[in-house]
């Protein structure tokens, strides 16, 4: 079933070719940065490696977010979406550049901090600038119509972050926060979800009304209304991005001309865990899985209560020893699999970490049969 919104502006009295010339794009998209055991925080990293404090790390093109946890790039607006692309370009191969020998790498996932992709929209001519925040929250609403699906591909971290009609104003326009980093998986997404926000936006300020046709069912704008700002082949490529995404859940870092990183395991630790076993098992997992690997996977290892007795939520532990009902399902979610352990093997100073050395057994069958190989 279709329906029809309709979205409403004050129009500016110019034509559209001259809004599109007046109106920029720019954004302060949010990447995470990792070691071999995760991720770290860029602040961290980012003042030794360009010895620059935090308060100068707000500011620079390479630079991080307020809480210090992400790398933010802040690439010149431009008026041109392909122009824009090629300065973020730009600063991610001076990034990696950066980090490499360093033993670090960007990842766009965000599994341990929240990463947005924000659009900025603004002008450097003033009336253009009060006709965007005039119209800001009806060009929000048209964008989150078009656009605001992409938060599907939100990386699990993003949680409150990860919201509908999301934006702060500027004082050159305005930030829309709703899109999540994973648009920058390929420049070519980039440049798309670009056309179609300048297309969009200067629809908006150059008609008084725009009606768009909805299909109900998906809650999207139907196929056609795509190809107003779009072509039919760049149209199918935006509308397919969440396949895509969720098949890698990464950048493509050939297309951005990065090198690409080896697939890396991560081990996390959930509840209580006295320091010395969360780093035994930490390494008893990675000596496991030495080589080369074929996919990422994060393994979570999590405590279960003491009532629950020496039982284990790992469906290839032996009967007696098998959590029957687990609080967690153990089954891979986009790469991660949950193992529950018992408290006296995370808690017991006493405890002879011998006993539990059959887990290890355990655990590699279980990924075997997931199809994890190393």
């Amino acid at each position: 079933m279709l329906k029809k919104e309709v979205f409403q502006g004050e129009a500016l009295l110019l034509s559209k070719e001259e809004i599109a010339s007046l109106i920029t794009l720019g954004g302060d998209p949010e990447f995470e940065i990792y070691d071999e055991d995760g991720p770290v925080r860029a602040i961290d990293v980012l003042e030794e490696i360009y010895d620059l404090s935090y308060d100068e790390l707000l500011h620079t093109p390479i630079g991080v977010d307020g809480s210090g946890d992400s790398v933010e790039l802040r690439p010149r607006e431009s008026t041109d979406p392909e122009t824009y692309v090629r300065r973020v370009q730009a600063l991610l191969m001076e990034l990696e550049d950066s980090l490499r020998g360093w033993g670090y790498w960007i990842s766009a996932r965000g599994d341990k901090y929240p990463l947005g992709g924000h659009i900025h929209i603004g002008s450097h001519d003033g009336d253009v600038v009060d006709a965007i925040v005039y119209n800001r929250r009806e060009i929000v609403s048209l964008l989150d119509t078009f656009i605001g699906w992409t938060l599907e591909t939100s990386g699990p971290a993003r949680g409150s972050y990860a919201l509908r009609r999301a934006y702060e104003e500027k004082d050159w326009g305005f930030e829309y926060r709703t899109p999540p980093v994973s648009i920058y998986h390929h420049p070519k997404m980039v440049e798309i979800t670009y056309k179609l926000v300048k297309g969009l936006v200067v629809e908006l300020l150059s008609t008084p009304k725009v009606e768009v046709v909805i299909n109900q069912k998906t809650g999207r704008p139907v196929f056609k209304e795509y190809t107003r700002f779009l072509t039919p082949a760049e149209a199918r490529y935006f509308l397919t991005f969440s396949k895509r995404w969720q098949a890698s859940r990464e950048m493509d870092y050939e297309a951005w001309g990065l090198i690409p990183r080896p697939p890396r395991l991560t081990v996390v630790f959930n509840d209580d865990w006295l320091d010395e076993r969360k780093e035994y098992f930490r390494s008893r997992i990675l000596e496991l899985f030495l080589g080369p690997r074929k996919m990422d996977l994060t393994i979570e290892l999590y405590g279960l209560k003491r009532s629950r007795g020496f039982v284990f939520a790992l469906p290839t532990a032996p009967n007696n020893l098998c959590l029957s009902e687990p609080p967690k399902d153990p089954h891979p979610y986009r790469g991660r699999v949950v193992v529950g352990l018992p408290w006296e093997v995370r808690m017991d100073e006493g405890f002879n970490l011998k006993e539990v050395e059959p887990f290890f057994d355990w655990l590699v069958d279980y990924l075997h049969e997931l199809g994890y190989k190393g």
